[in-house]
């Protein structure tokens, strides 16, 4: 699990950043974004507390 997170975050701290405009959408950094937090929500063990954070992700994504 912990290797899963490390790479999701290597993933993540590879996308360029606009300095210019820090809140710009980037499609993919929204992917390598979401795949972090899949990647450490798991680690917590509490079904209950991943149900959650997934469903406040899919109510975002609207």
């Amino acid at each position: 699990m912990e290797s899963e997170v490390l790479a999701a975050h290597h993933r993540r701290a590879g996308e360029p950043i606009d300095l210019l405009n820090p809140t710009a959408s980037n499609e993919e950094g929204a992917g390598t974004h979401l795949a972090f937090h899949d990647a450490l929500l798991p680690a917590c063990g509490n079904p209950r507390l991943i149900g959650i954070c997934r469903r406040l992700s899919d109510a975002a994504e609207l």
